[in-house]
């Protein structure tokens, strides 16, 4: 009889051991699952950010190409700028500048900010985008 209970004190021991290495093991394949699910989030945010610069670079390369138009014709034409259209164009200095310095910013924001960042660059960049356009349309209308 004592050694039927000592059997099952050693299966019992056994099976406890088995069970929390189980455990253990259901542990460290989360934290594995974790960290694939972390490296896959910061993927695609960089996925995500190489995106946007590359459109913030298309749509400044634009910008510039309306700039040097803008100057052509004023070169071509000998005109200067009113009041108006010198506080747009100092505008739009404003806009461009900041939306290059945050250029250089994209692929530095972190991941908690990002959703933020991107938003309120897209809109900059619209605005700087839509202010050429206006100065351009404005100085057509002359």
């Amino acid at each position: 009889m004592l050694k039927l209970s000592k059997i099952g004190v050693a299966l019992l021991v056994s099976v406890g051991v088995m069970a929390f290495s189980g455990c253990n093991s259901g542990q460290q394949n989360q934290k594995e699952g974790d960290s694939t699910s972390q490296e896959e989030k910061s993927s695609e945010l960089k996925k995500e950010q190489n995106q946007l610069q590359e459109k913030a670079n298309k749509e400044l390369a634009d910008i510039n190409d309306k700039i040097k138009e803008l100057n052509n014709k004023l070169k071509e034409e000998g005109n200067e700028l009113n009041e108006d259209q010198e506080k747009m164009i100092e505008e739009l200095q404003k806009k461009r500048k900041r939306v290059n310095e945050r250029l250089y910013k994209i692929k530095k924001v972190p991941k908690e900010e990002w959703e933020d960042f991107k938003t309120s660059f897209e809109k900059d960049l619209k605005e700087t985008k839509n202010k050429i356009d206006d100065i351009l349309d404005d100085f057509k209308q002359e």
